[in-house]
């Protein structure tokens, strides 16, 4: 959804009477007739299709929120991967360094005799 339509959409929203809204059949000698501003008609009359932008527009954002989430889900699970084999891997160069250290131990024993 543009700016635009949500300003325009915000503007009959400010434009329309501040009082409530009310119909009084018992009080009128046309009953079912209501009487409302202009700004008040042009709220009413664009209704509908405020309505419907304004569902597509949520609409819209949850999906990409969703998507948003989904791609942070696969990141997070590529971050659980990367942190499971660099921590293999440091436990092999643990070993290997321990390794190195029985084997220099091992060689200095053995240019000693």
């Amino acid at each position: 959804m543009k700016q635009a339509e949500l300003d325009i959409i915000k503007a009959r929203c400010e434009a329309v009477t501040p009082e409530p809204w009310v119909t009084s059949d018992e009080d009128d000698n046309d009953p079912g007739l209501c009487y409302f501003e202009m700004s008040d008609t042009k709220f009413i009359a664009h209704a509908h299709e405020d309505i419907l932008l304004l569902v597509a527009e949520v609409e819209r954002l949850r999906e990409d929120q969703a998507g948003k989430r989904r791609k942070l889900t696969e990141k997070g699970i590529f971050i659980n991967r990367f942190e499971a084999a660099l921590a293999s891997t440091q436990e092999k160069l643990k070993q290997a360094q321990a390794e190195v250290e029985r084997l220099q131990t091992e060689l200095e024993q053995a240019d000693r005799r």
